[in-house]
């Protein structure tokens, strides 16, 4: 079996197929902004969702030593992730892409007791289920503390 396939299992099953306990987690593709406009760094977020915690912009925006970040839209989704939402994950074309987007996971994955995360593979009903350190290490990526609480302008979860 390919290294892609044995990464990739059907939703339904993936805990069973992998034999380990995750953590499900959410991927945002976002769009970081410099100064201008133009100095657009495109990135795509892992981190665990919950009804009272999301994504906070900010911190994210500070993560990838931008002015600001936001959800790409539909449009970019399209052009550069070609994933459809809902099932967007954290390996696919975007990584392929010149300048290639960058992986940040919340650093929270990274705590010891956390064996595997389990995230959109890029297809519905697809998971990617994979150690958090090994994700970061296959696609170059980083961390840092993205989420907060649901309060603020900048804080959300779609």
């Amino acid at each position: 079996a390919s290294d892609v396939q044995s990464l990739l299992a059907l939703s339904s099953s993936c805990a069973r197929e992998v034999n380990c306990s995750t953590i499900t987690c959410k991927t945002l593709a976002c769009v970081a902004s410099g100064q201008s406009d133009t100095e657009r760094r495109f990135c795509l977020a892992v981190f665990v969702d919950s009804p009272t915690q999301g994504l906070d912009f900010s911190r994210l925006a500070n993560a990838l030593q931008c002015s600001s970040a936001r959800l790409a839209t539909a449009e970019e989704l399209r052009e550069r992730v070609r994933q459809p939402r809902g099932s967007v994950g954290p390996v696919g074309p975007a990584l392929l892409e010149a300048p290639a987007a960058t992986v940040i996971l919340d650093e929270a994955l990274l705590d010891a007791s956390v064996t595997a995360i389990s995230c959109g593979a890029g297809t519905p009903g697809w998971q990617l289920i994979i150690p958090p350190g090994k994700l970061l290490e296959l696609t170059g990526g980083t961390s840092a503390s993205l989420v907060g609480m649901l309060s603020g302008k900048d804080q959300g979860s779609p």
